[in-house]
């Protein structure tokens, strides 16, 4: 088979599992075997993996390039930047494709035309959305925790803005990931990308005393159920799925006012962070609080704060007015 016919092949392929879930959609596409070449096994990383080999390969079908080189790589990326993609989601479908090419080189199915592309540049200093003291009260206040939904939302919008959870951190955890040590209780945390619960957060009175008025409403829960389960008729009790806490954030976000692009669930975990800044925490207990492998993660925050209490423009603004 030509290289030519093989990527039209592929491309053919991918279209036509585009209702199937990611990773049954690179297998089925590509194969055992690039799953292993690319040493995928996040689920999320393989779906956008997948999104990105599947554009490319739609641009080229699109375009009628039968032998893609360089520069179409070049001008796909070009035309993600044109049409205002986000910089990480260009670099992860760049990324996708980069490795895409590395795997048929290695099988000797095409050549690596992307590997001197380079790579797109994420400026780390992006707006970085949180909720004020009164905003942030204002959003856990609007929930109605008379249900056992309303409770669970309650307790888990409470706990990421008090405690910097990620979503996936909420999903993950345990009943029995809730302890008590040295006296205090603790949440034990999987945390990013780690496969058991090794890292622990102390939790603020309120966030245990919510968490177990859910639990009273819920009723009876084992050790080794999920701490926050889903209340439908479908599938009560079962573990919540990857965008059902960011979107019922959102949901309460919006509810409460504060519709933004810049705001979502992960808002609250700079909240977190900024508040905790903001209100006396050191910079190392803040980096223990969202568990940063290098404190200049963490310092990110620092510079928002400072930012925030630049008076510059108002002192040019008096000059001018005054003058």
């Amino acid at each position: 088979m030509m290289a030519a016919e093989i990527m039209e092949t592929r491309a053919e392929v991918v279209t036509s599992a585009a209702a199937a879930p990611a990773a049954e959609e690179i297998r089925e596409s590509y194969g055992e075997d690039f799953l292993r070449f690319a040493g995928l096994r996040n689920e999320r990383t393989i779906k956008a993996y997948a999104n990105g080999i599947k554009q490319f390969l739609s641009y080229l079908s699109a375009e009628g390039i039968r032998q893609p080189r360089r520069r179409d790589v070049e001008t796909f990326i070009t035309r993600l930047q044109d049409e205002g993609r986000k910089p990480k989601t260009i670099a992860l479908y760049l990324a996708a494709v980069k490795r895409f090419f590395e795997w048929t080189e290695e099988d000797g199915l095409y050549p690596d035309v992307a590997r001197h592309v380079k790579s797109v540049h994420i400026d780390n200093g992006f707006r970085r959305g949180y909720l004020t003291e009164g905003q942030s009260k204002n959003l856990i206040s609007s929930i109605d925790t008379s249900t056992e939904k309303g409770a669970r939302d309650y307790a888990i919008l409470f706990l990421m803005v008090t405690s910097g959870l990620r979503t996936c951190e909420v999903i993950r955890a345990d009943v029995g990931d809730l302890q008590n040590v040295g006296g205090f209780p603790c949440l034990y945390v999987k945390g990013k990308g780690r496969t058991e619960a090794l890292e622990f957060i102390r939790l603020a009175d309120e966030t245990e005393t919510a968490i177990r008025q859910y639990f009273k409403l819920r009723g009876k829960v084992e050790k080794d159920e999920p701490l926050f389960s889903s209340v439908s008729n479908r599938d009560r009790g079962a573990r919540l799925i990857p965008g059902t806490v960011s979107r019922l954030a959102k949901s309460y976000l919006v509810g409460a006012g504060y519709d933004s692009d810049n705001l979502t669930a992960h808002s609250l975990r700079h909240t977190a962070a900024t508040l905790n800044r903001k209100n006396g925490g050191s910079l190392q207990e803040t980096k223990e609080l969202l568990r940063h492998e290098s404190i200049n993660t963490t310092l990110i925050y620092d510079h928002s704060l400072t930012m925030g209490k630049n008076e510059s423009s108002e002192r040019v603004a008096r000059a001018i007015l005054s003058a």
